[in-house]
């Protein structure tokens, strides 16, 4: 199935938000934001706490100096330098760019949904890592290369089109530090304990309502919550290892999609209804995002915000 975007720009009066800010505005989970700055807040206290109790003693004061120090330099490695150099250095190393010639669709989806989103089209690289999965860095969309053996083309641009939702919700940057603590060796992680600790508040306090806002948003240009939640499912069922456990495969999340949450006659149907609905429950996080995604297409503010989009394209 096709996804279609209009490139036409939105615009407004002076003064007045455009269509696209007002989409935004209602898209964004409260929680978003104000859970981004709790979890910096706790962070920073933590990071003033632990190192301040090493002013008690003259002799530790070297170490009181120095990880403040550290922890500036750790926090900047990882958020603000790391994902530029690492995507220039992935581009180097044999990445595919995404391009006419290799992902048709995908790269005319990023062309004509950026300029809809007021944002610059984000570099689409696809990259050799094992995890089927996609990644949002700043400037950038990562698309692991086994990705696209386990979904369409339409799927993959449901992912897009999420990325360049996290783009424009100031997601890219907090998206790509968690990224490379993911890739970071445990033993390394020892030396950037700042950084995985912001990591650890950031998981838990901000990134399920990061991903609602993303989702959200991504909704109101696909317009299609099933071909929304297939994609989703998708990746998640590829890289959860509790889905993993339960075989959860990607045909399974086709037939459950296809199903519509009606349960058939038939025993494959019956198991197939009873695998996933046992693994979205055992995950309240993905269970959550999925109940809430369902909320949001039945809900008003759905319809009136993809009424003002479609009002600007015309």
């Amino acid at each position: 199935m096709a996804i279609t975007v209009s490139t036409k720009a939105p615009t407004s009066s002076k003064g007045a938000p455009t269509p696209v800010e007002e989409a935004v505005r209602s898209s964004l989970v409260p929680q978003d934001k104000q859970m981004g700055f709790v979890a910096l807040g706790v962070w920073l206290v933590s990071l003033v706490f632990l190192c301040g109790i090493w002013w008690i003693s003259e002799a530790t004061q070297p170490f009181a100096i120095g990880m403040p120090i550290w922890s500036l330099l750790a926090i900047g490695a990882y958020l603000v330098f790391g994902p530029g150099y690492l995507a220039g250095k992935l581009r180097s190393k044999g990445g595919a760019p995404i391009s006419l010639h290799n992902k048709p669709a995908l790269k005319n989806l990023l062309a004509r949904a950026a300029p809809l989103l007021a944002v610059k089209e984000p570099a689409g690289l696809i990259v050799e890592k094992e995890a089927p999965r996609s990644r949002v860095w700043p400037k950038a969309l990562l698309f692991n290369k086994p990705l696209f053996g386990i979904m369409d083309d339409s799927e993959a641009s449901v992912l897009a089109v999420r990325g360049l939702a996290h783009q424009k919700l100031g997601h890219a940057r907090r998206l790509a530090m968690l990224d490379l603590l993911d890739q970071t060796p445990k033993v390394s992680k020892i030396l950037v304990w700042p950084v995985v600790l912001y990591g650890r508040f950031l998981r838990q306090m901000w990134l399920p309502h990061a991903q609602k806002s993303a989702d959200r948003l991504a909704l109101l240009l696909i317009r299609n919550p099933q071909l929304m939640m297939s994609a989703i499912l998708k990746e998640y069922a590829a890289t959860d290892a509790g889905m993993q456990e339960l075989g959860v495969t990607s045909q399974d999340v086709t037939n459950w999609i296809a199903q519509k949450g009606h349960i058939g006659m038939k025993g494959e149907e019956i198991s197939t209804q009873y695998k996933l609905g046992r693994a979205i429950h055992e995950a309240p996080l993905l269970e959550e995002r999925i109940q809430e995604l369902q909320r949001w297409n039945d809900s008003p503010d759905f319809k009136s915000a993809v009424e003002k989009l479609a009002s600007a394209r015309r």
